[in-house]
């Protein structure tokens, strides 16, 4: 039987199942660079918070350090934002190869992290003399160091919610397969919520190591904990794609279920650390809802949307990766003031402009030449396929 081919090279069966991902034809979302840019933004706030709440730098002295320290959330929306984005870029690609996906995804998050893998060794051998473990440095190589709480956030600063990313990477083909509608994407929010929810009281009372702040740390960081958030992202690209009332009323749903989890924590006299990132991601959706209807009014697009900010949304991975170093070159030459507030200040305007400059040419030069490289990859990959 002969298989017919489009123009694109991909079977006619695949536009079938494509069909299949219910919802997600009805009301496509506008893909155009201009009508997206919201989605650079709202990453170039999430990079920002970040950045703002590791220049405190321990500070409790400084009068808004509270409202800074919320900046640690940034992390939180970028794995929204991560799940999201991923959904959108498999139906605008109109493409079901888990191949291409992997090796786009890996030649856009490897280099630059193997890059820093590289300066960290370099660096603390040159400083300390000491040296990593072998499996510790591979860990991080294979992308797998969120395997283990001695790996997670052991060498890159940071690095632990890379290791998440990729874990969810790892599934995220097999979500876009059978996650095809709003109802089923909720449903997996909420079965991740349970589920997370009772790993970490399992785990509290039953760690694995004996080190147990490090345990501690490990499961609130780890990907059952996190793993709400992404399925979070899923539901809020279905939603954006649905008409008002029936968004309404699944968003009815979502906070209906977040208080019977109210109510059950209330009961049984627990704490949770999943509320904090519930309530996170509940409150992002009608921001999302917003900046995606109104992304073209003159204070959202020239405000909200604004052009550093959207700059800083494109620069996030390398500034992510990069931010902490410069904070502590920064941080001896940061205590020339008085005022906490204004060595706080000072520590973070130049902590992001020698950021920002640094990013940029990473991005240019090492991230922007890999992903053209993994294009080239997939192209060659697909011909070979075809012929």
């Amino acid at each position: 039987m002969k298989t017919h081919l489009n123009e694109t090279g991909q079977p006619a069966l695949y536009y079938k199942k494509q069909a299949m991902h219910q919802g997600s034809w009805k009301q496509p979302l506008h893909q155009d660079a201009v009508r997206l840019d919201w989605i650079d933004a709202l990453k170039g706030y999430a990079i920002l918070g970040v950045v703002c709440m590791r220049c405190l730098m321990g500070e409790n002295d400084v009068w808004f350090s509270q409202v800074f320290a919320l900046g640690a959330k940034g992390v939180q929306l970028f794995f929204i934002l991560s799940a999201f984005t991923l959904f959108l870029s498999f139906h605008s690609r109109k493409e079901l190869s888990g191949t291409d996906f992997f090796i786009r995804r890996f030649f856009r998050i490897a280099p630059m992290y193997y890059l820093l893998i590289v300066f960290v060794l370099f660096q603390t051998y040159f400083q300390t003399g000491e040296h990593y473990a072998p499996w510790n440095i591979m860990s991080h190589f294979l992308l797998l160091h969120g395997l283990s709480p001695y790996w997670q956030n052991s060498l890159v600063a940071g690095g632990w919610a890379v290791g998440v990313g990729v874990l969810f990477y790892m599934m995220c083909p097999i979500l876009y397969k059978y996650l095809t509608n709003i109802n089923r994407a909720i449903l997996f929010f909420i079965g991740t919520v349970v589920i997370g929810q009772m790993l970490h009281w399992y785990f509290q009372i039953n760690p694995l190591i004996s080190n147990i702040e490090l345990w501690q740390l490990y499961i609130y960081c780890y990907f059952p904990t996190q793993l709400p958030l992404f399925a979070m992202g899923i539901v809020i690209y279905f939603i954006l794609r649905l008409d008002q009332k029936t968004a309404f009323k699944k968003i009815l749903v979502l906070l209906f279920g977040v208080f019977i989890f109210l109510i059950l924590l209330f009961l049984l006299q627990k704490e949770s650390e999943l509320l904090l990132n519930m309530i996170l991601s509940l409150a992002l959706v009608p921001v999302f809802y917003i900046l995606s209807r109104y992304s073209q009014t003159t204070f959202i697009r020239h405000i909200i949307v604004h052009p550093v900010v959207r700059l800083m949304g494109k620069l996030c991975f390398s500034m992510y990766l990069i931010h902490y170093y410069v904070i502590h070159w920064v941080e001896p030459y940061a205590g020339i003031f008085t005022s906490p507030a204004a060595n706080y200040l000072f520590r973070l305007f130049v902590a992001l402009v020698i950021t920002i400059t640094i990013s940029y040419l990473t991005y240019q030069y090492i991230e922007q030449y890999f992903i053209r490289l993994g294009k080239r990859v997939i192209q060659r990959f697909t011909n070979s396929i075809v012929q």
